[in-house]
């Protein structure tokens, strides 16, 4: 009954009128968000135009429904082109902008327009996506993890995960952000190492306005992370009137509404979702029924003209169930029932002090509790089950403050309690080393506190230059030491078009707390350290297409390992692993290191694209001193991507993406028929490597702007030319033996998005 009540629904309202909407927007300074009087806001294709007021407010109203270019510009300040800017049937776009301010040393002085934005904050391995170029990407389902493969250095484990490795990294090297308030999981389906276990992550990118993602040498106001740092801002609702949206995707059915406060003063932006994956398990190999739900609120209020406040919350259930049938067609011979219940509560306060700079102070609370059960059919027992509640407590600091145009710093606090209760138990099986292990049992809590003071000092002496050197000191409970992250970073502007750009710095990250549950002594250990050096230049081919170039290098040092008289024992990268520690010791040593290249083009005239590769190497040094392949050393990775919009009603893309042999240990077959169960030979371990995965996905979307609605419509079709993409070994105990799994196959996935 829904699909045809909604398409009724749709046709009522549907006009062949020209139909108009109205932008909305706010202009302030990048670096210290004040607001900026008397800015220029102008649309070329329509020649209508707007001056932002003393807020820094502008709006434009009767724009034809369409797709433009937005340009900006203002005296002292860097103009600056906007693309994808969409204005919807009788809705409001909103459209914040930040502006780059630059030194000028007479009148008459010209700066050119540009379609990017250096981060003065992150001047190395930093990239950002808008709405749109979310929304469109090819093969990314509006998955933020599938988004950011589009990147050079990032890797992902298998479609049908949303783990991301960057650089080399493992996904537990990954920290997020929203609006200041930290995330410690952006993903249904997470494993209590951090890897995830399903397609479908937590974020709904409908309520997101951009994300900055960096992977390398990010600054000191980021810690208790080593390989990447995401940075996602979801978007305000407006404030005139209600908006709302439906829409379905791969995802699942989503709904989308826009409230504004009677005053006007505020707005709710409110969504649900459900996901429709139990429906189409066998289609995408899934061997079960995956499915989950989430509901996200923003809620932001202006307290005045210099302070606003943000409540953020995120709260999603994920559950995966199959049955004896299941488990039976896939030689698992396991029935399992897992499940996940993850709430993110936040506020955010900033303050913007004038001309000079602004705080952003944010304190959130985080609570997750798993429950996993696994039924061994051949045995007829219990295998597994795990009864798992966290909880976390963060507050969060950040500062800048602008001393003048040669001179900032940037400073703050962040202090996160962790509270862990950990109730599993395990029967005996034969581990893949083919030893048996007795059964096991757990029942502990586990809680500590995590605090850093950071400062960051800016300094450009000449407008070409700038140089950011700043420390982070973070003081750990868990083993109750103090340890130190120096960084420093340079951007030198050789001309208009090239400059050069360096960074190199400290990172710790201690093992989550599953590991830390497993033995007191473990918790005592050190934390991991990385040594990031990074050097690169950007060159700007034209105003709209840049290509960036990157060496990296990557230092492992007290890395946790087993006890070098281990016998016999997986000489997994520990942190990579979801095993059990007994004892470990923080003696190993690794690395990753590589070149990027980046060639990305922003949507000028009907034409977008990119292309990025990467060239890596990660190992590292086991208990027993040998050199070995960490589980993400695919050295090579490549990707196009590139999209054709004929006009604002039609859009054409595709992304072709190429990654490299992956590493795994061979089984060792003999023993594994005789155990019934996936045995490996470790003294070949990481040795051997997956065929290279490669897929082409392609993509077209239909825009309709009707009287009253935007109706938006795509389609895409995942490994179009049906490729066997291999993603690992397991033992197919139905059919007793050594067998392969396999990734999405010719899947055709679409959806639909209407606006009102």
């Amino acid at each position: 009954m829904f699909l045809p009540a909604l398409l009724s629904f749709i046709f009522v309202l549907a006009g062949n009128t020209v139909q108009q909407g109205k932008l909305n927007g706010n202009v302030s300074d990048a670096e210290t968000r004040e607001s900026l009087i008397g800015v220029n806001i102008y649309i070329p294709e329509t020649k209508q135009g707007a001056v932002s007021d003393e807020y820094g407010n502008f709006s434009i109203s009767k724009i034809e429904a369409g797709i433009y270019t937005v340009q900006v510009s203002y005296v002292g300040y860097k103009e600056l082109l906007i693309s994808d800017v969409i204005i919807k049937s009788n809705r409001i776009t909103n459209l914040p902008v930040s502006l780059n301010q630059v030194s000028i040393e007479g009148e008459g002085v010209t700066v050119t327009a540009g379609f990017f934005q250096n981060s003065e904050r992150q001047p190395v391995s930093s990239v950002s996506f808008n709405n749109e170029e979310i929304r469109r990407s090819p093969g990314s389902g509006g998955e933020i993890s599938r988004i950011l493969q589009a990147l050079p250095g990032v890797a992902s484990s298998g479609e049908t995960s949303q783990d991301i490795f960057v650089r080399g990294g493992s996904p537990t090297e990954v920290n997020f952000y929203i609006d200041n308030i930290a995330i410690p999981s952006i993903k249904h389906f997470q494993e209590q190492n951090g890897a995830s276990n399903g397609p479908i992550g937590l974020v709904n990118t409908e309520l997101v306005r951009e994300i900055e993602f960096s992977t390398g040498g990010f600054g000191a106001q980021f810690g208790y992370v080593m390989s990447g740092v995401g940075e996602i801002s979801y978007r305000q609702a407006n404030r005139e009137r209600i908006l709302g949206n439906v829409d379905m995707t791969m995802a699942g059915f989503g709904a989308t509404f826009e409230i504004p406060d009677f005053d006007k003063k505020g707005s709710w932006l409110v969504s649900g979702r459900r996901s429709y994956l139990d429906v189409i398990a066998d289609a995408i190999n899934a061997g079960g029924a995956p499915s989950y739900s989430d509901i996200q609120v923003k809620y932001h209020r202006d307290l005045g003209k210099n302070d606003q406040l943000t409540f953020l919350t995120i709260f999603g259930a994920s559950q995966f169930v199959n049955d004896e049938e299941d488990a039976i067609e896939t030689g698992s011979l396991q029935v399992v029932d897992v499940s996940r219940n993850q709430l993110t509560s936040g506020l955010n306060w900033q303050h913007v002090w004038g001309a000079n700079g602004y705080s952003n102070t944010s304190i959130s609370f985080t609570s997750s509790k798993d429950n996993t059960q696994v039924t061994d059919l051949e045995r007829e027992i219990l295998e597994t089950n795990i009864n798992i509640g966290q909880k976390e407590v963060t507050l969060r600091n950040v500062n800048f403050y602008r001393f003048n145009r040669e001179m900032n710093l940037n400073y703050g606090l962040e202090s996160k309690y962790q509270y862990g209760d950990f109730d599993y138990a395990f029967a005996s099986f034969i581990n893949f080393g083919n030893q048996a292990v007795p059964p096991r049992a757990i029942n502990q809590s586990v809680d500590g506190v995590q605090s850093a003071v950071f400062a960051t000092f800016g300094y450009k002496p000449v407008q070409t230059l700038t140089i950011q050197t700043g420390i982070r000191v973070n003081h750990s409970s868990f083993n109750d030491k103090v340890t130190f992250a120096p960084r420093i970073s340079a951007r030198y502007e050789i001309s208009p078009r090239l400059s050069l750009h360096a960074a190199a710095g400290i990172y710790h990250q201690r093992l989550p707390l599953y590991y830390l549950s497993q033995d007191e002594s473990i918790r005592n250990l050190d934390e991991t350290q990385a040594r990031h050096f990074i050097l690169g230049f950007d060159y700007m081919l034209t105003s709209s297409t840049k290509m960036t170039v990157e060496f990296f290098d990557k230092a492992y040092t007290k890395v946790p390992v087993l006890p070098a008289d281990s016998v016999n024992a997986n000489p997994q990268f520990v942190a990579d692993g979801f095993s059990f520690y007994e004892t470990l010791e923080s003696r190993g040593k690794g690395y990753a290191r590589g070149v990027d290249v980046l060639i990305q083009k922003k949507l000028a005239e009907n034409f977008y694209g990119g292309i990025n590769a990467s060239f890596l190497r990660a190992q590292y040094t086991d208990h027993l001193g040998k050199t070995q392949n960490r589980d993400f050393d695919v050295q090579t990775l490549f990707s196009v991507i590139g999209g054709y919009r004929p006009s604002k009603y039609w859009e054409f893309s595709a992304r072709w993406s190429f990654v490299g042999a992956r590493p795994y240990t061979p089984a060792n077959e003999a023993a594994s028929i005789a155990s019934n169960s996936l045995i490996l030979d470790f003294a070949k371990y990481n040795s051997e490597r997956l065929p290279a995965f490669h897929s082409l996905y392609t993509r077209f979307d239909r825009r309709f702007f009707w009287k009253k609605v935007t109706f938006t419509t795509f389609m895409e079709i995942w490994n179009t030319y049906n490729r066997e993409n291999e993603i690992g070994i397991y033992y197919n105990k139905t059919d007793k033996k050594v067998d392969k799994g396999i990734g999405f196959t010719f899947l055709p996935v679409g959806g639909f998005k209407l606006e009102f």
